[in-house]
């Protein structure tokens, strides 16, 4: 009986293990690339989603209306402001901090409480017959969520922490609240168990309204999220605004 040859099994040398490790590095790093860009890509495209609700909200309230939030006799400072007892915190206002809140780029108070004027008496109670006035809320879904320390638009909203209680949307950029509730844009939550304090929140979206150049009897709306850096840096509809994500709502011949 001839004897059996045995079978000779090479083992991997040093250089083909280094090899081996390498290439599922490689591999490895890009799954982790590719996993962040797709979390990058689906971030940005609920936020378009997300100015894209608000814009139908505010073209649904001007319809009704006539008007855009703060446009024509809706930004007469001295006689409109929210029904009593609607607002949280509002009503223990100072009269300084009230005109700051009802006119703040930051705050889409009426797109939530329908706002009321004090010298004519239910002038914007919805008329179904005509179709015309307050039909909201036209946004859903805050989860008593409110907005302090925000700064003017002359501080990009994060200096001074001059208004509170902002019934504010935040985008979709998700980052952590914190817990000092003195920090800017600190999002503080109300009537809802379910969110706790630290939860992650977006920025603040922001309704502002710009005149055209050569055209001032021109007014466009603009929402303006704060982009993934979560700095306001929107300038203007012609300049580099960063990477802030910008959609116009309307424009508006006075």
């Amino acid at each position: 009986m001839k004897p059996k040859t045995p079978i000779s099994c090479k083992a991997f040398t040093l250089l083909e293990l280094l090899i081996v490790v390498a290439i599922l590095a490689i591999i490895g790093g890009s799954i982790i690339v590719a996993y962040k860009g797709t979390g990058d890509a689906a971030e940005e495209n609920l936020v378009e989603q997300r100015l894209a609700g608000m814009r139908q909200a505010l073209l649904k309230f001007r319809q009704d209306m006539g008007y855009f939030p703060g446009e024509g006799p809706l930004g007469d400072t001295a006689t409109v402001e929210p029904v009593v007892g609607q607002v949280t915190d509002y009503d223990n206002m100072s009269n300084v901090e009230k005109s700051l809140w009802r006119n703040h780029e930051l705050n889409h108070w009426m797109l939530y409480s329908r706002p009321n004027d004090t010298t004519i008496a239910n002038k914007w109670v919805y008329d179904s017959d005509a179709k015309r006035g307050w039909n909201g809320p036209y946004l859903n879904g805050k989860s008593g969520l409110l907005l302090d320390n925000a700064g003017t638009l002359a501080s990009a909203f994060v200096g001074g922490g001059e208004a509170d209680a902002l019934l504010s949307v935040d985008d979709a950029f998700g980052r952590s609240n914190g817990s000092d509730d003195s920090s800017p844009l600190y999002w503080r939550v109300i009537n809802n168990p379910d969110v706790t304090q630290n939860a992650r929140f977006g920025r603040p979206i922001a309704l502002i309204e710009e005149v055209i150049a050569g055209s001032p009897d021109v007014r466009v709306y603009i929402l303006v999220s704060f982009g993934k850096n979560g700095k306001f840096e929107f300038q203007g509809l012609e300049t580099n605004n960063g990477d802030d994500v910008i959609l116009e709502v309307a424009r508006v011949a006075e």
